[in-house]
């Protein structure tokens, strides 16, 4: 039986070792074990939920814009 785990950051790779206490061979080690069998996606640009949480302080939070043409909208 497989197991899908998920582990989102962030942080880029290079930006890790400061998680753990500036140690780079734990950090590395522990990367390339992550890393292995993964899928790794990059994304660009403010998430929505860090877009929305800065606007609910000042009252100003908007909903996300609509998907783009030919996209499937995500299910609420």
């Amino acid at each position: 039986m497989q197991h899908a785990w998920w582990i989102t950051t962030n942080l880029n790779f290079s930006e890790w070792p400061r998680v753990f206490g500036g140690d780079e061979k734990l950090t590395a080690a522990l990367l390339d074990r992550l890393a292995e069998a993964a899928t790794i996606i990059t994304t660009r640009g403010r998430s929505y939920r860090m877009r929305n949480r800065k606007g609910a302080a000042t009252g100003t939070a908007t909903d996300p814009p609509p998907p783009e043409k030919g996209s499937k909208a995500p299910r609420a």
